[in-house]
């Protein structure tokens, strides 16, 4: 008997809900497309004679720079501590994943004013060598590439550190065997057989450039998302903003056709290994300069921004912890708890019908609804704008723009797919011939869901949540579009007392954002552990 006789009517009800959800997540970046067909206004002709040469550039630029650091330092970080046994390894390997829980714009402030005329490096030099002392200018492309690829390396580091000490590891053994150097097995064997997870890696830096609007702003630096927000609300012509997000859209499809391909290129067997490789010991000056080199990046990229920020919190608490903090705090969280709860709901809906009936119509649109995590921010908030503003003049009252309604559609759009790959999992891996039996013995799809494949993937949503929850927390493009007058987050607030100077009383919300990004990094980071000890 089939499952679709068996529900009855509640087969095609699951169907259409489902689909009704993906529909309306998918809407924002279709209505950004259809608005292409405009007609080109005078402000997208002069910006096309003068500035949009220097946007595309600055954003290659910076895409290029940036993706080229983070792959030095997440593939030669994940190589030493997978493949060397030294002093303070395991402290190193677990630290070199926490850079992850700043994002690109905090990291950002901090550098820029630790190594500024007046920062603490600065300040240090001066009392140790005395003299004018020592200061960095990095207030220009490369300068901030490095700064961003000190937040972003984790997502190279990561993936490179499982295949090193999990598929990969028998290959080394085998290149070892044969007496090659620990240098030629890194650059014959491991970095052309690892292209795929350093693909994906790649992908993922690349994105988050695309979506940095804070630190390119602080950075006086001119990219195709602050053409946006210059186009928009400077200029006040939504149709250039538009095709400037087209172009940005473009980036983003040319970045995930590429990381496709090369997955597809994917053309060696991966073996798991009963136990991971034995790492070498090592010791002396060479033990030395390994551990230097992962402390100077952890120094750069965690102790030194860290340190700023408790500095000056210590010298600001007293005016910021007051009652518009506690606001913030309750505005911050609360969207977060919202988004997580909601994004859960619908993506626990869509893979349980995808369960239930795996129609290709709903595959294809919840694969659009799925793409909104590679869009970047500030695209999303053109759509949404786009489509309440639709919404609005149906109603003919101004009821979804600029309301706490619109940004909590437009972070379910854009982290739907942050919380769909946890879920999916989950459910995969749950019992799926236990559903089949529930459903068999008359129990509706409902009851199924609450008491049988909801707690079999209880922590996969869990984990989906926290995920959410922390992202929302650090979103800027998309929320100082969409918040409605004086309405202050973390992320909002923080940006703002960087843009007038006063990066001091940046540093609690700022320690807030890090506090809680911190927590899925952890959880990531023991269960990376776990699969490698099983490897």
């Amino acid at each position: 008997m089939s499952l679709k006789a068996i529900l009855g009517k509640s087969y095609h009800s699951w169907g259409f809900s489902a689909l009704s959800v993906s529909v309306l997540l998918s809407l924002p970046l279709l209505v950004v497309i259809a608005y292409l067909f405009q007609a080109p206004t005078d402000v997208w002709i002069h910006l096309k004679e003068t500035v949009l040469l220097q946007y595309v550039t600055n954003t290659v630029y910076l895409l290029v720079l940036t993706a080229l650091f983070a792959a030095v330092l997440g593939v030669g970080l994940a190589f030493i501590v997978s493949n060397y046994e030294f002093r303070f390894r395991k402290t190193a390997e677990w630290l070199l994943v926490v850079p992850l829980a700043i994002p690109t714009y905090l990291m950002a402030f901090t550098q820029a004013n630790i190594f500024s005329y007046t920062g603490i490096v600065k300040q240090a030099s001066v009392s140790i060598f005395g003299g004018n002392g020592f200061h960095l200018d990095l207030m220009h492309i490369p300068g901030l590439a490095l700064i961003l690829a000190l937040a972003l390396f984790p997502y190279i580091y990561l993936p490179l550190r499982v295949v090193f000490r999990g598929s990969l590891a028998h290959y080394v053994e085998v290149g070892r065997s044969m007496g090659k150097s620990e240098w030629t097995i890194f650059r014959r064997i491991l970095l052309p057989l690892s292209r795929p997870a350093l693909a994906g890696g790649l992908f993922l830096v690349c994105m988050e450039v695309l979506n940095d609007y804070g630190a390119v702003k602080y950075f006086g630096i001119n990219t195709l998302t602050t053409g946006i927000f210059s186009a928009w609300f400077s200029m006040g012509d939504i149709s250039s903003a538009i095709r400037l997000a087209a172009i940005l859209l473009c980036c983003v499809f040319v970045l995930m056709s590429a990381e496709r391909f090369q997955r597809r290129r994917k053309g060696f067997e991966e073996k798991s290994n009963s136990f991971p490789i034995e790492r070498r010991k090592v010791h002396g000056l060479k033990a030395f300069l390994l551990a230097s080199i992962c402390a100077l990046v952890l120094l750069l990229s965690l102790a030194l921004p860290l340190t700023q920020l408790i500095l000056d919190a210590f010298k600001t608490y007293q005016y910021t912890l007051n009652d518009e903090f506690l606001a913030m705090c309750g505005r911050s969280i609360g969207l977060a708890i919202v988004t997580s709860l909601l994004v859960v709901a619908m993506g626990v809906l869509i893979q349980y019908t995808k369960r239930l009936q795996n129609g290709k119509i709903l595959s294809f649109v919840a694969g659009i609804a799925n793409s909104g995590y590679a869009i970047p921010g500030a695209v999303i908030a053109v759509g949404v704008l786009l489509f309440t503003g639709s919404l609005d003049r149906m109603f003919g009252s101004l009821i979804f723009t600029g309301s706490v309604v619109a940004m909590v559609y437009a972070y379910s759009v854009r982290f739907l797919a942050v919380g769909k790959g946890s879920i999916e999992a989950a459910f995969n891996q749950s019992v799926k011939n236990a559903d089949w039996a529930s459903l068999s013995l008359g129990k509706g799809p409902w009851k199924t869901l609450k008491r049988i494949s909801f707690p079999l993937a209880a922590r996969g949503t869990i984990a989906a949540a926290i995920l959410v929850f922390v992202d929302v927390l650090k979103e800027l493009p998309l929320t100082l579009i969409l918040r409605p007058f004086n309405f202050y987050t973390f992320a909002t607030r923080t940006f703002e007392y960087a843009s007038d100077e006063m990066l001091a009383k940046a540093a609690i919300p700022a320690l807030c954002i890090i506090a809680a990004g911190t927590i899925p990094i952890v959880v990531l980071n023991k269960y990376l552990n776990g699969d490698e000890h099983t490897a």
